[in-house]
């Protein structure tokens, strides 16, 4: 398994998306594809059940702000 890299930019819609899926498991179809590719490219996010949660690391990245 690959270690996150917590320092990969993410645009601020993209960081918008990882809080969106913070506020609880989010479906796939509430968030842009993109998105939702480059969240999971980076580990931040997994699939779970048809949707998406956070990562330790999509935690991480949350509490840095960033």
């Amino acid at each position: 398994m690959a270690v996150p890299d917590l320092d990969a930019p993410l645009t601020a819609p993209e960081f918008d998306s990882l809080r969106e899926v913070a506020k609880g498991f989010k479906r796939r179809t509430n968030l842009p594809e993109a998105h939702q590719a480059r969240l999971l490219e980076l580990e931040l996010v997994r699939e779970a059940l048809g949707g998406l949660m956070l990562t330790e690391a999509g935690e991480l990245r949350l509490a840095r702000g960033h």
